[in-house]
């Protein structure tokens, strides 16, 4: 995907003009770019594809034939790779923050699963892949 930390490592060890480069930033209602990379991946059109882990995951297991789904390092190069996913509140709401962080707690278990049904690949605090 166009604009994202993989294209910085692609262009740095000079790879880019190896790749197709689908658009990032679309109504993904209309038309799934990430969705369509898994496909054609699938389909022997590509090698391989760089896609967000969420997408890939859940896209991967839509296929008719097994792909694999395999985490990059949380940083290359100087170049990070894993992001944690957050949430945000209006400032000043410091007992619903508490509320929301302790309901996350409690349910962690049951979002781990139902993220994993989903193929979402996991990393714990280490950057290290959570199994299913």
């Amino acid at each position: 995907m166009a604009g994202t930390p993989p294209v910085s490592l692609l262009t740095r060890y000079d790879l880019l003009g190896q790749t197709r480069s689908y658009e990032r930033a679309v109504d993904t209602r209309l038309y799934a770019p990430a969705r369509d990379a898994v496909n054609d991946v699938a389909r022997g059109e590509l090698d391989l594809a760089v896609i967000w882990g969420p997408i890939a995951g859940y896209a991967a297991r839509q296929q008719p034939v097994p792909l694999t789904l395999v985490p990059l390092p949380a940083q290359q190069d100087g170049v990070p790779l894993a992001f944690s996913v957050s949430l945000g509140i209006r400032p000043r709401e410091t007992a619903w923050k508490h509320e929301l962080n302790t309901l996350l707690e409690r349910l962690a278990p049951q979002i781990q699963t139902i993220l994993q049904g989903y193929g979402v690949p996991l990393l714990d605090n280490h950057d290290q892949l959570i199994a299913p």
